[in-house]
């Protein structure tokens, strides 16, 4: 019984690389068999490999939002935090010099040589005419709120 031949293009397609083995030689010449399980393996790993630097690189692009959010943030903290600094400053200057104003003595005039001292001229009474005086009750008012008693005397 012979070898029966068959064509390579007729033999069927392998679905996985799992005991599936190729031949060829080695460095030192020598016909050798291959499987190419490990070429799965390392597929395999290629694409864990790049699905966690996808994900490193989304959590790094979250990671920079924050970060330039948070700068933001402080920036404007940090010009209201100038800003009622500036405020305080101008507060407590202003009532240092109003304290150092109530504290200082008050000047003297000095009388220059030549001088003369202006009198002041006394305010004009009001006519008697003008002013108002507050004129007494003529009658004595009864509080409409209770009634009066036969007993007691009305006013």
């Amino acid at each position: 019984m012979g070898v029966k031949k068959i064509k390579i293009s007729a033999l069927p397609l392998a679905d996985t690389l799992v005991g599936l083995y190729t031949i060829g030689v080695n460095a030192l010449n020598k016909s050798v068999k291959v499987s190419l399980e490990f070429l799965k393996t390392a597929a395999d790993k290629a694409n864990d490999a790049a699905t966690a630097a996808n994900k490193a690189k989304t959590a790094a692009e979250t990671a920079t939002e924050a970060a330039k959010t948070a700068t933001k943030n402080a920036n404007t903290a940090t010009e209201a935090a100038n800003t009622a600094a500036k405020n305080a400053t101008d507060k407590a200057t202003a009532a240092d010099t109003a304290a150092k104003m109530r504290t200082q003595k008050p000047m003297q005039r000095t009388k220059l040589p030549g001088q003369q001292r202006q009198q002041r001229t006394p305010p004009i009474p009001k006519p008697p005419s003008q002013t108002k005086r507050p004129q007494p009750p003529t009658t004595p008012q009864i509080s409409p709120g209770r009634p009066q008693r036969k007993h007691e005397p009305q006013l």
